[in-house]
Order: C-alpha cells, then sequence, then structure tokens
C-alpha cells in the first residue's frame, strides 16, 4: 500500500511479532509476596517491580487499555530493554523483517487511534484492530537516517524542556522565599506576637452522606480538595441547616482564613463567602488583622514546617505544632502593605510560570509535530 506521502505501508503482522500470549498478569497482592528487581511493566510504564521475568530484550510496549489514545500529544507506546515482566494491559511487540523497534515506537505514537479503538467504560484497544494498522516500510539506510534526524530534532527538544523545567523550579523556590522574606523581623517595626491557639478557631466536620436532608442546601461546604496550591478555593457541595447542626461542621463567616490540618497539608485560604468545612481543615477567625496577611504568613511558616519535617505525620500537621505557629502581628496599615508587596511579587510569578507552561504544552505538540514531519518524508526531504 502506498500513501500520499510517497512512503509505502505493509500490513502488522508482515513486521511486527505480537508476544501478547507470554504476557502473565501479577495482581498487587500476590506481587507482595514477591519483591524482586525486575520491572513489572503495564499500560503506560512500570508499575512495580517483581523477582523474576517473562522477557529479556528490547521490545516495544503499547498500551490495550488504560493508555490516552484520543489524546493527540500523549505517548501510547513505550520502549523497554533487558529483563522484564508485562501484564496484560500493554501489548508486546517486537519489530521484524527489517522494522526496528526505535521506528515502531516512533510510528506507534503518531497513529491516530481513534478509529481503533473501543469499549463502553474505557479505551481499549484489542488485538484484532491493533492488526489493522499499517506499518510504514522503509529500508534500512532510510529508516537510519529517519531515526538520526528525528533524535537531533528530540534532543534539541529534550534540552528546551529541561531548561523550562529548571525554570519551573526556581520559580517555586522564589516563590516561597517571598514569603519568607515578607515576614522576616528587618521588613516588620512595631509587632506583636500571637500564637495561632490565641485566635478564634472552628473545627470540621463531615454531615451524614446517608441522610439525604443533609445535603444540597444553601451553605457552602469544603473539602482539602476544594482548596488548591494556588489558595483559591472552589465550592461546589452544600449542606443544610439541618446537616450543620447534626455533625462536627462549624460554618465561619466571609474572611476566614481556612487551614488544611491533614490531606494536602500546607495549603491555606481565605474565603470569600461564608463556609463551612470537613474535619481536614480548620478555620481562624480573623479579629482585628488582615485575613490575607494572616494566610500568607500561616503558608510561610507551613512551607518551612513541611520542608523540615516537624510537627507533621503521615496525615498532616499535629495539633501542638498548629497551635503552636507564631504571628507578627503589626498595625493594619504595615499589614496591607505587606500583603500587597506579597500579591505583587506573586502575580509576576503566575505570569512567568503560565508562560513556562504554555512553552511546555508548546513542546509535546512539537513533538509529535516532528514524528509526523518524519513519517510525511519531510524532515530528509
Amino acid at each position: 500500500m502506498m500513501t500520499n506521502t510517497g512512503i509505502p505501508f505493509g500490513r502488522f503482522t508482515e513486521y511486527v511479532d505480537i508476544l501478547d500470549s507470554e504476557r502473565v498478569p501479577v495482581n498487587s497482592r500476590d506481587r507482595s509476596k514477591r519483591k524482586g528487581d525486575v520491572p513489572y511493566f503495564g499500560a503506560t510504564g512500570q508499575v512495580d517491580c517483581i523477582d523474576d521475568y517473562l522477557f529479556d530484550e528490547e521490545l516495544v510496549l503499547l498500551g490495550e487499555d488504560g493508555a490516552p489514545f484520543l489524546d493527540p500529544y500523549k505517548n501510547k507506546a513505550y520502549l523497554i530493554s533487558g529483563k522484564s515482566w508485562v501484564n496484560n494491559h500493554a501489548h508486546v511487540l517486537r519489530g521484524k523483517n527489517g522494522l526496528s523497534n526505535r521506528l515502531l515506537l516512533h510510528w506507534l505514537n503518531t497513529v491516530n487511534y481513534r478509529d481503533y479503538v473501543g469499549g463502553t467504560t474505557r479505551d481499549k484497544l484489542n488485538q484484532a484492530k491493533m492488526r489493522e494498522i499499517p506499518i510504514p516500510v522503509l529500508s534500512p539506510i532510510y529508516q537510519e537516517k529517519l531515526l538520526d534526524l528525528v533524535d537531533t530534532q528530540f534532543t534539541r527538544l529534550d534540552a528546551a524542556i529541561k531548561s523550562l523545567k529548571e525554570t519551573k523550579a526556581k520559580l517555586e523556590l522564589y516563590r516561597k522565599s517571598v514569603l519568607k522574606d515578607a515576614f522576616n523581623e528587618r521588613n516588620l517595626t512595631n509587632f506583636s506576637v500571637r500564637r495561632l491557639v490565641d485566635f478564634e478557631r472552628k473545627g470540621g466536620g463531615t454531615p451524614s452522606t446517608k441522610i439525604k436532608d443533609y445535603w444540597g442546601g444553601a451553605i457552602n461546604w469544603i473539602t482539602s480538595a476544594s482548596i488548591d496550591d494556588r489558595n483559591k478555593i472552589t465550592f461546589g457541595k452544600k449542606i443544610t441547616k439541618l446537616g450543620l447542626d447534626n455533625s462536627a461542621a462549624n460554618l465561619v463567616p466571609k474572611g476566614s482564613v481556612i487551614v488544611v490540618t491533614r490531606v494536602g497539608l500546607g495549603k491555606v485560604a481565605v474565603n470569600d463567602e461564608p463556609t463551612a468545612f470537613s474535619q481536614d481543615c480548620q478555620g481562624v477567625i480573623c479579629e482585628g488583622i488582615n485575613p490575607y496577611f494572616l494566610m500568607w504568613q500561616i503558608k510561610s511558616v507551613a512551607n518551612e514546617i513541611i520542608q523540615q519535617g516537624q510537627g507533621t505525620t503521615i496525615s498532616g500537621i499535629t495539633v501542638n505544632k498548629l497551635n503552636s505557629i507564631e504571628v507578627k502581628v503589626p498595625d493594619l496599615d504595615m499589614q496591607t502593605k505587606i500583603v500587597g508587596q506579597i500579591e505583587s511579587r506573586l502575580s509576576v510569578i503566575d505570569n512567568l510560570e503560565k508562560i513556562v507552561e504554555g512553552s511546555l504544552r508548546k513542546s509535546e505538540i512539537l513533538r509529535k509535530a516532528i514524528l509526523k514531519s518524519a513519517f510525511e518524508g519531510k524532515l530528509i526531504n
């Protein structure tokens, strides 16, 4: 078969060995009894390690189910080598009749799978449909030349991606330093010191999900998942007055600081509406203090607690550590000034992070464009 790109294509099974019959799935319970150093692979990568191997060679694994088949910018296939064990969520493939595994890998990450996958709960590429995928037929010399060109482009792209990720990490460090510097005593004058235990606080709770009358009311109710890493609250679920009164949940007024103390440690936000919350959070009532000044100061201290691993457990921050957090409290004018400085600097970081994230997304688009050009004959021409 010849396409309009000028590259001939052949039948899948003529150029690819399918080794699916040699796969053996092992559930997590059994794997826990067979710990070893052999990689155990699934649909999109390594899942675990195990004590024995099924294969000992270079192979291409293509997701059977659970792979991002309909996302054009994510890989569906990956290359493995050496001793390995593969479960039944990945097809096991090997190039033959002159087809290199690397070329097979790149081709399978270029294919549009929309016409090949099916399934009711999640997309699945069964073996019969996989066999329908055409395979490019290229001479060994052409393959080598094409792969060299792809590798050259990918090397440049990987260097750019590495630089972007390093920039992203530096921006995150700078974000933390902005908060640390803002509350340095050199930048504060005439302040008093209060402990968090001195502020009025409210605990959280969850109304019984078995009682419908507790849910679907007009009262905002959030969990730790409702607060993102950038201190924003996404309101979703609501409870009734009956649910509030018959649970450990408490309602805090607008302008309170909500601190995540368990799952999602380090998250903190100011609510712009009266809010109730789960047992993962505590609410701090802000009397005589700018809520955003308190929020940023708690965030700064939380960063240090997490970094040092002090006063934390697997489930979160200990009550004693939370109570002992010292809060520097200058006059309200100074608080407002410091909040403005923090938000101005963080706004610059936010904008830079958006540029970096956008560039990282474009890099994945570019990676696929390189492969597409390669198989259209444009790189060599």
